[in-house]
């Protein structure tokens, strides 16, 4: 099959057929291995250092996968955000929500209804064991544009979820 540059160089989007596989100079161990190491690693948070436009990003989605990735840019996140209400929508969980139930009953001609409505939150515990059940990893993005206050309060999340391992 013959490739076109317009369908191997697509910026914004995942290198299918440039992709370098790079290692550390002084072990020779590949960055994909050590970021495998670093996820299996229970009790402990990741993070990648380094200058923009030296494919962080795109190293995670090759070693963790399109599938069990689940990204989010540190300007997803302001003073005002809840960290774990922001979590559970990527991936589909109704974090707050309400529950109706009505009940109807009909006696002759007449008829009544009652009903019941909660209001719940989800705790972040189960957020948490989504992840871990359907293999989820977090990934944030450009942390440093979340606002210092909100880094703070994320941080703080964190190392309460990970302090649980």
């Amino acid at each position: 099959m013959r490739l076109k540059a317009k369908n191997v160089f697509k910026p914004g989007t995942y290198p299918e057929y440039t992709y370098v596989s790079r290692n550390y100079e002084n072990t020779g161990i590949s960055y994909e291995l050590r970021l495998k190491q670093a996820l299996r690693t229970a009790g402990c948070l990741t993070s990648l250092i380094g200058p923009s436009k030296i494919e962080k990003t795109i190293l995670c989605e090759k070693v963790i996968g399109f599938d069990n990735i689940v990204e989010f840019s540190g300007t997803d996140f302001n003073s005002n955000t809840d960290f774990w209400a922001t979590v559970a929508a990527k991936v589909g969980l109704p974090y707050k929500g309400e529950l109706m139930t009505e009940r109807a009953v009909n006696e002759g001609n007449s008829k009544d209804t009652d009903g019941k409505s909660e209001k719940y939150v989800l705790a972040k515990d189960i957020v948490i064991q989504y992840y871990k059940e359907h293999d989820k990893v977090l990934v944030i993005d450009d942390f440093h544009y979340a606002s210092k206050a909100m880094q703070t309060k994320m941080a703080q999340q964190l190392k309460d979820v990970i302090r649980g391992e």
